[in-house]
Parts: C-alpha cells; structure tokens; sequence
C-alpha cells in the first residue's frame, strides 16, 4: 500500500469514528429524552388518577359468590317525584341488615333488621329518624311481622 492509499483510509476512518461518536452521543440524548418523557407521563397519569373521581346513580357491590352485600342508591324516586339516596348493608342472602336513606320529607332514616318475618324476608326491628327541618324524631320498634310496637316521638 503506498502512502496516498494509507493517508486516505485514516482520513476515511477518522470520519467513521466521528460519525459514530456523534451516532451514540445522540442516540444517549435520545435515550435521556425518551426516559424523561416516560416519567413525565407517568406523574401526569398518577395525578389524574388520584383527582378522579367515580360518578353514578347507583352502586352495588356483590361477595365472591354473586350476591349482592351493599348497594348506594340515588336513583329511588319518592312519591312525588323527588330523588333520595339509600345506603344498604345485606347479609349474606342478600336480605338488609341496616338501610341508611332520606324519606319523602327528607327525614334521615335508620332501618335496623334483624327478625326473619313472613315469606321468609327480614323485617325492620328498629327505626330510627331525624327530620333536621322540624328537629322531630322518632325511634319506632317493630314485632316479626311487621307491625309496630310502639314509637317514641
């Protein structure tokens, strides 16, 4: 090889190596930037995350084997007309133990069952409400059957 063939293939290969330190030093800020905007997004999806929020009339959350255990309700039309929302707590038949709610005068209501009544469905032991409007309320206690008991004003 003379001297012209030597001084042109180093002049060859100082180009290809200054092109290669220029391919990685890019192909490293490529990697930063890629790297960067991962995290960035991810941040951005877990603050939208934590500030969201669920919307729905209605919610119920069954057990593993299919029946319903607690059910929120603000979809529950009154008589004339108004909504009012429900809380209820079931066991595991499905049947209520506690109802949580507003009545048609927007009284907070508590429905206690607990006694096995007719047909083979829980009826209401104990209920109680508050209408914060008038400041009345009234603790009422039922027998097996459904009929009451008695009522305290």
């Amino acid at each position: 090889m003379n001297q012209q063939t030597v001084v042109a293939l180093t002049q060859r290969l100082d180009a290809l190596e200054r092109d290669n330190r220029r391919l990685r030093q890019l192909m490293a800020v490529l990697v930063v930037f890629a790297t960067a905007l991962v995290i960035i997004t991810q941040l951005v999806h877990v603050a939208d995350a934590q500030s969201s929020r669920l919307v729905v009339q209605s919610l119920t959350i069954r057990d593993a084997t299919g029946v319903d255990r607690i059910v929120l309700n603000a979809d529950q039309r009154t008589t004339d007309g108004r909504f009012i929302p429900s809380l209820e707590i079931k066991d595991e038949r499905g049947a209520p133990h506690l109802s949580l709610g507003l009545d048609s005068t927007s009284a907070a209501i508590a429905g206690f069952f607990g006694r096995l009544g007719p047909e083979n469905s829980y009826t209401p032991s104990v209920v109680v409400s508050f209408n914060q409007l008038t400041n009345e309320g009234s603790v009422t206690v039922y027998d097996s059957n459904g009929d009451g008991l008695g009522r305290i004003p």
